[in-house]
Parts: structure tokens; C-alpha cells; sequence
């Protein structure tokens, strides 16, 4: 080996010796995660505390202006109220029936009335009254009563004879309706007054059945008077309505009277 030769060698010695000194402690010394440890090898520290130092995740925020969000029911849910019962109808009265020994009122029959079955319906309501009439004037002890049945004559006798006027200036034959029941209605309290016994019985059961009748007869007339065809038809009828109600009055007003005699001639003696 020549000198050139020798001193390349020494000069890259020199320099690996100081680059070992730069880079720090051999692998005999000890250092962190070393296992130099003579009396055997140790584990590396565990990343622990690297976790440990790592920052925590803070919570999720809503976003303002979100809407909480609401909690899920808890419990058993409160039971349906049931609707309220409906309250029943309120159940018309019964109808008042009709005095003993008087026939119920009639039906004036179905259908539009014409001027021929108002005038037929009204001659049969005052020739009813007359002949009833006649039968309390025979029967009744009653002054009262018989100065009613007095005048129960003149007047329908009156107004039956304008009826029948009417009728043959319109040429017009008085008809009643195919299914007209006052005509039977007049002849069955026509029997009853007849079979009833003379005295206090016959007037209660004559004016019982003058009240029922007039008020059928006045309802008849308010019924008719828009129907009538001619003025002289409606003339008939407006001219018959206050006597029929003048009528009703008189009868009502005895009625009473023979009611409250009845109740004192039931009271017992003092």
C-alpha cells in the first residue's frame, strides 16, 4: 500500500468516527423505549397517556333557531270522553178525549176544498145545530141551556138560509168531499143526545158536545176562508166566524157552570 493509498483510509476512518459521536448514544445505552435493561426486557410504555392528552369531543350543538325536540308520551294514554247522551224528545201531550156521551169531532175530509163542498159542509154543521137544538128544548131543565138552544136555532137557521141563497145565485149544488165524516159524526151525537136521560145529565152532555162542535166548525171556517173561490163564498164564511166564536164562548161559559154545580152536588155534607 503506497502513502496516497493510506492516507485515503486513515481520512475515511476519521470521518465515520465522528459521524457515530453526532448521531447520538449507542445502542448499549439506555433511552426511552429501550431494551438494554439487564435483568430483562421490559414492554414499551403503552400509548396511554398519548390517548390521554388527546382533546375530548365536545358534544353536538343544535343549531340555533332549531326546534327542541319533544319527548316521546309516556303512560297510558287518557280514555276518549264518550258524547254526551242526546236527551229524548220531548213527548207530545195526549189529546184531550171527548166527554162520555159525546161523539169524537170529525174530519171535514181530505183534498182542496171548492166553494161546492164549503157551502155543503156548512149547511150540514147548522142543520146538526138546529136539530140539537130542538132535542135540549124538550130535554133540558136548564134555563140557561135552553135559552142557548133558542138562540142556537135562530142563528144557524139564519145562516143556513144564507148558504142556500149563495149557492142557487152561484148555480151550485152543495157537494161534501168523497170522504167527509161529518155527517155520520152529527147523526151518532144526534142518537146520544136523544138517549140520554132528561136533566142536569142531558144539559152536560149537550153543552159538552156544543163546545167540541164549534170549535171543529170554527176551524173549518178559518181553513175554508182563503179556498173560496167567489166573494160571495168568502162573504158566507167571514159573516159566520164571529157567531161561531160568540157560539163557542156561550157554550164554554155554561160548561163551566155545570161543571162547578156538579162539583158542589158531589161534596160531601158539612
Amino acid at each position: 500500500m503506497n502513502v496516497r493509498t493510506m492516507a485515503g483510509v486513515m481520512a475515511l476512518v476519521a470521518v465515520g468516527t465522528v459521524g457515530c459521536h453526532q448521531d447520538g448514544p449507542h445502542k448499549g445505552e439506555n433511552s426511552p423505549g429501550s431494551f438494554s435493561d439487564k435483568k430483562g426486557s421490559v414492554a414499551p410504555a403503552a400509548p396511554a397517556a398519548a390517548a390521554a392528552a388527546a382533546p375530548t369531543a365536545a358534544p353536538a350543538v343544535a343549531p340555533a333557531g332549531a326546534a327542541a325536540a319533544t319527548p316521546a308520551p309516556t303512560g297510558t294514554p287518557p280514555a276518549a270522553t264518550p258524547p254526551a247522551a242526546t236527551p229524548p224528545a220531548a213527548t207530545p201531550p195526549a189529546a184531550t178525549p171527548p166527554a162520555a156521551g159525546v161523539a169524537a169531532a170529525p174530519a171535514a175530509g181530505a183534498g182542496s176544498p171548492t166553494d161546492t163542498t164549503i157551502l155543503a159542509v156548512l149547511h150540514e154543521a147548522n142543520e146538526a145545530e138546529i136539530a140539537a137544538a130542538r132535542v135540549a128544548l124538550d130535554k133540558s131543565t136548564n134555563a140557561r141551556v135552553q135559552s142557548f138552544a133558542h138562540e142556537m136555532i135562530h142563528d144557524h137557521a139564519r145562516m143556513d138560509r144564507q148558504g142556500a141563497l149563495v149557492a142557487s145565485a152561484l148555480n151550485v149544488t152543495p157537494i161534501p168531499l168523497a170522504n167527509d165524516s161529518l155527517a155520520a159524526h152529527l147523526t151518532e151525537e144526534s142518537a146520544q143526545l136523544s138517549a140520554a136521560a132528561q136533566g142536569p145529565a142531558f144539559d152536560k152532555a149537550y153543552i159538552d158536545a156544543q163546545v167540541q162542535d164549534h170549535e171543529t166548525v170554527l176551524a173549518l171556517l178559518q181553513r175554508f176562508q182563503p179556498a173560496a173561490q167567489h166573494d160571495a163564498v168568502k162573504t158566507t164564511i167571514t159573516d159566520a166566524m164571529p157567531v161561531v166564536q160568540k157560539h163557542l164562548d156561550q157554550a164554554r161559559a155554561i160548561q163551566v157552570r155545570l161543571n162547578g154545580s156538579s162539583s158542589m152536588a158531589l161534596a160531601p155534607a158539612p
